[in-house]
């Protein structure tokens, strides 16, 4: 857009609104919708970081346990054998569920 053309809109848009006057709450109720919309961002944002931040925190739990650590184990009941000597291998037939298609 060359010099004129901008000197020649912008005069004619001057000329369309001489005596125009906003509404009077026109200012109050934009201000107002801008302070909500500010304050929903930053709950978002608040909100995002703190998950972020619990995130890293549980990872960094989980990770300090170490690469050997194990958890412990719930006590089992005493069942008379010596827990030093392996079990047999006995194999058990697997029961198989029938799906609703097969019956």
């Amino acid at each position: 857009m060359t010099r004129t053309i901008e000197d020649l809109l912008a005069a004619s848009m001057r000329e369309e609104v001489v005596g125009l006057t906003p509404a009077p709450d026109l200012v109050a109720r934009a201000a107002k919708r801008h302070r909500q919309r500010t304050r929903i961002r930053l709950a978002a944002s608040v909100t995002g970081t703190a998950g972020i931040a619990a995130a890293v925190a549980i990872g960094l739990t989980v990770a300090s346990s170490g690469p050997g650590a194990r958890l412990p184990r719930p006590a089992r009941a005493r069942s008379g054998r010596d827990p030093a000597r392996p079990r047999p291998a006995v194999r058990r037939p697997v029961r198989r569920r029938r799906g609703w298609w097969q019956r």
